[in-house]
């Protein structure tokens, strides 16, 4: 681990590991939240709470990075923090340049996560500190008002007329405190909670005042609140000053963000070495959940032990299922016996039930909200739509669905692949929307939800849709598909050619993309993570990818079939249904044979076709159950001779110990310690398309 300077006087190599992995986990969360503020601030300057939140991630970043003596994190937090108090003071105003500069701090520190990750050094950043320095410090417009400020003190505060000089003295450099309600010197200590008017010559404007006089120990701030009824004329504290003009209408109440604020470091006092950094907590009547970071390889290990023992209580039930015609011919006439045997299956059935508990509970261990992933692509989105000169608003839904942690750090770059396929290619210019009727801005939507062992994320667009024409005219001119076949293609299959490895319809190049590389990439990585990916366009209306993934990926649920004395699994999510299919309703067209399933002309096939078993391997059997496979909006029925039900399994790749086979996505153990082989659908369609394919050409 490398950071600027030396730590091992204060931690051992093994306590600065640990920490260090706290802190890329901590700050990479940080940086999340700070650049949702940011593009909240771009949208709204003067929303003093996103001020607040942006300089309080800020000075966390710079606390923890200091505790563990990175400087170059340390100098580069401790300088925006600086700029951030300005803008909490109102001495400055918040601008397009400080929303870049933070944004590349931003890029800045997470580029340092990733050199600590892996133990290199810090790249230096004598341009950015200079950037961050040279930032705007314009003041605020005076605006020479008389405004009104209610604070409500907390309960039981100890010294409150200390408190109450402190606001007075933040609220100085925006403006002359005229009057006070009670006086100051009035303050005492009281279980109940007071309230303290305080009339302001104001300059700055009304953000700036609230976040000046939101202190620890100010329960609320109010500005411009209506009288109360009991209100009294306040007495004066301060000497007389001219008559002020009248006061404005009350503006609408501001209450700060419950949360205890941090007192910020002085601008031009140095970051201390050692301050530690911690979010503060906000209030809640309930109390908070304890929580404890735990590394991902450790889960790993242990939902392979459950996994283990998921194995091992299938294993026991079929002991027991073996021995129960035994069991019960030595208990004939034995009560002893037969209550034994009872209590032996009874205890099976609780052990059963024990470790279908821990299994559920470790893999919610690994389940985490997707939110903070699609949290990641407000700023993609801003980037990408700037650089390409369109106006695009970013919609999120399912912030709350929950994902395998593991899942959640495969998808970042095929949802980036999408976004920006959809935002170059998908969403027309500003002119051609007003030529079409739509709004300037345009809109691109993440959504998650659970559907049924899946969980579906759909990214959309209401942009111009795939141009089906121009998507023909490619796959003609590559070679992909013959000119009159391509005529007479439907749109489904016609839009599949766009997963195909170099497959683009721009009519140029540009660096956000029209390489051709990406879509087979996104496909490639989802049907790695056991996934299915499909796309749904209208014309004119807007095109919808839709990401199809399991639960989880280590446990599988799995429908066993039997062939050639062989157990094969096919996850429950890849069946679309189970049919019987009589001999009458199979037809022979081109050498293949077909079948009707529901008004829909399926290819059948044979699991000794697809895998070019040879005969003596696997010899012809009878198909007692036809299933419907699907996968990325292609469909195929295979014939199964025996099925064996449904069963979890604990799947294993199958290039650890041997190697990998096309078409096979791992191996599980039975629980009578058969190797059953899981079958990778999307493969396998793959396949068996491919030697139908081969199998027509002359």
């Amino acid at each position: 681990m490398t950071a600027d300077r030396s730590s091992s006087a204060e931690f051992s190599a093994a306590e600065m590991a640990e920490l260090m992995a706290v802190y890329i986990d901590e700050t990479g969360e940080q940086c999340d939240q700070l650049v949702a503020a940011l593009l909240a601030l771009e949208a709204d300057p003067a929303d003093a709470r996103q001020i607040g939140i942006a300089f309080r991630m800020v000075h966390s970043i710079k606390g923890s990075a200091a505790m563990l003596g990175i400087d170059r994190v340390t100098t580069v937090a401790h300088h925006l923090e600086s700029h951030f108090e300005k803008l909490r003071s109102g001495a400055v105003r918040l601008d397009h340049d400080t929303i870049q500069v933070a944004l590349a701090c931003v890029d800045y520190f997470r580029s340092c996560n990733e050199r600590l990750r892996v133990g290199e050094r810090l790249e230096g950043n004598g341009d950015l500190i200079d950037a961050v320095r040279g930032l705007a410090t314009a003041p605020s417009s005076p605006a020479g008002r008389e405004r009104l400020i209610r604070l409500r003190l907390a309960a039981g505060l100890e010294l409150p007329d200390l408190k109450a000089e402190l606001v007075l003295k933040r609220l100085a450099p925006h403006g002359t405190v005229v009057r006070t309600a009670p006086a100051v010197a009035d303050l005492t200590a009281r279980p109940t909670a007071q309230v303290l008017d305080v009339v302001v010559l104001a300059h700055a404007d009304g953000a700036a005042l609230v976040i000046a006089a939101d202190v620890e120990g100010v329960d609320s701030v109010e500005l411009d609140p209506p009288p109360m009824a009991s209100e009294a004329e306040p007495s004066p504290t301060v000497p007389a000053t001219p008559a002020p003009t009248p006061a404005p209408p009350p503006s609408p109440v501001i209450t700060p963000e419950p949360v205890a604020p941090i007192a910020p470091a002085p601008a031009d006092e140095a970051p201390p070495a050692g301050a530690a950094a911690a979010v503060p907590a906000t209030t809640s009547e309930s109390a908070a959940t304890e929580t404890m970071r735990v590394g991902v390889d450790r889960l790993d290990r242990l939902l392979d032990l459950a996994g283990e023992l998921v194995v091992q209580r299938a294993r026991f039930a079929q002991l027991v299922a073996d021995l129960a015609p035994v069991i019960r011919q030595a208990s004939l006439g034995s009560p002893e016996g037969q209550r034994t045997y009872g209590e032996l299956v009874e205890s099976v059935d609780h052990l059963a039930r024990i470790v279908d508990n821990v299994q559920r509970g470790v893999l919610g261990t690994r389940m985490v909200p997707i939110g903070p992933l699609f949290g990641r692509f407000r700023r993609s989105v801003r980037d990408i739509a700037g650089e390409l000169g369109k106006s695009v608003g970013l919609e999120l839904v399912g912030e709350q669905t929950e994902i395998d942690k593991r899942m959640v750090d495969e998808l970042g770059d095929p949802l980036v692949h999408l976004i920006r396929n959809a935002i170059d290619h998908g969403i027309e210019p500003a002119a051609v929307r007003a030529a079409r009727g739509k709004p300037a801005t345009a809109t691109l939507r993440l959504e998650a939800s659970h559907r049924g062992n899946e969980i579906e994320i759909a990214i959309s667009d209401d942009g111009g849709g795939i141009d089906l024409q121009r998507v023909r005219e490619r796959a003609v001119s590559r070679g992909l598909v013959a000119a009159d076949r391509a005529a007479a293609l439907p749109p489904r299959e016609l839009m599949e050619f766009i997963w195909q490895p170099g497959f683009s319809t721009a009519a140029a190049v540009s660096t956000i993309s029209g390489r051709g590389v990406g879509m087979d990439i996104v496909r490639t990585k989802i049907e790695g993570l056991s996934g299915s990916v499909t796309v749904d366009s209208t014309p004119g209306v807007g095109t919808t990818f839709t990401i199809r993934l399991p639960l989880t990926l280590a446990i599988s649920r799995c429908l066993l079939f039997r062939r050639g004395g062989t157990t094969f699994a096919i996850p429950v999510e890849h069946i679309r249904e189970i049919v019987t299919v009589d001999e009458e309703r199979v037809v022979s067209v081109a050498g293949r044979r077909v079948c009707h399933i529901r008004g829909e002309v399926l290819r059948l096939v044979d699991l000794r076709e697809v895998f070019r078993w040879s005969a003596d391997s696997f010899v012809a059997e009878p198909a007692a159950a036809v299933l419907v496979l699907r996968s990325g909006g292609r469909a195929v029925a295979v014939g199964v001779p025996t099925v064996l039900g449904t069963r979890d399994l604990v799947v294993k790749p199958l290039d650890e110990n041997f190697r990998r086979i096309r078409g096979l996505g791992g191996a599980s153990v039975l629980g009578d310690g058969e190797v059953c082989l899981l079958m990778d659908v999307a493969a396998m369609i793959d396949l068996a398309t491919s030697h139908a394919a081969s199998e027509n050409e002359p």
